[in-house]
């Protein structure tokens, strides 16, 4: 006698759906005020020429970019702390903690480059932070094209050296693993 092979029923479930979609601009608007604010603070040092009178004093570059570096690390650490515990005890149910947590580390650290680079091209610190924050949250929206599934994947992975299109991307798989888990 010939049995069919057992499989689990589909599940269609809104939550993954809306998990996989929305989650991960929701991430990309959290760190959206970190951007603006350190955009508007780098800029308006370089205005008010602070880094020139602490060269003056003997301090090197590298030692004026580390103190930016480990200011701008330490808040993200802790807000990244606070983001991956929530993450992973509302949403993430299946997810290891320290896995939402180094993502979401490193994503902050991409996001530093972003800043600094941001920062070099203007004088004026609001409308350095307002165009950096517009174009980060405008290269967002580029994940929509990145979702195709027709797109080839060196395509895709050409465009994960976006911070905020890797971030949605790592999102998209989390969101995956958690509904095969279920």
């Amino acid at each position: 006698m010939v049995k069919p092979m057992q499989t689990n029923e589909f599940v269609k479930d809104d939550f993954v759906i809306a998990q996989k979609q929305i989650l991960p601009l929701v991430m990309v608007v959290i760190f959206l005020l970190p951007i603006y604010k350190l955009t508007s603070s780098i800029v308006g040092e370089r205005l008010n020429k602070t880094k020139d009178v602490a060269r003056s004093m003997g301090i090197s570059e590298s030692a004026y970019w580390l103190s930016w570096f480990l200011y701008y690390t330490l808040g993200m650490t802790l807000v990244t702390l606070v983001m991956a515990a929530l993450l992973t005890f509302l949403v993430f149910k299946y997810s290891e903690f320290q896995l939402v947590f180094v993502v979401l580390w490193l994503y902050g650290l991409s996001l530093f480059a972003y800043i600094v680079f941001i920062s070099a091209l203007f004088t004026k610190p609001t409308l350095a932070s307002i165009v950096g924050s517009l174009l980060f949250f405008a290269s967002s929206f580029v994940d929509i094209i990145v979702r195709d599934p027709h797109m080839e994947e060196h395509l895709k992975l050409a465009a994960s050296l976006v911070p905020s299109i890797a971030v949605q991307r790592c999102f998209d798989a989390l969101a995956e693993l958690e509904r095969q888990r279920q």
